[in-house]
């Protein structure tokens, strides 16, 4: 399923996770990849080394749009988010 949200970001779910939501304050990690919707370039991505990023929601640690596209994520899913250059770098 795909949805947008009102700043913008564009959520589809791949995988629909069975652990509990992410919140703020919780400790998250995860593999990603960073494409441009233009052209599809990757210009930064994790999935090929051992560790995954580790941060704690909402507190700035990474990007406005992926704290907000992760908001309500259950833990073990998998969703592609497309974020708004205003809320990336």
């Amino acid at each position: 399923s795909q949805r947008r949200l009102p700043n913008g970001i564009l959520l589809r779910d791949i995988l629909i996770g069975t652990g509990a939501p992410i919140a703020p304050g919780r400790r998250v990690s995860l593999h990603y990849t960073g494409s441009l919707l233009s052209s599809g370039k990757v210009f930064d991505k994790n999935h090929s080394k051992t560790h995954p990023l580790v941060f704690r929601q909402g507190t700035g640690e990474v990007i406005r749009g992926l704290e907000r596209g992760l908001e309500g994520m259950k833990v073990g899913g998998e969703r592609v988010i497309t974020v708004p250059s205003s809320l990336g770098y």
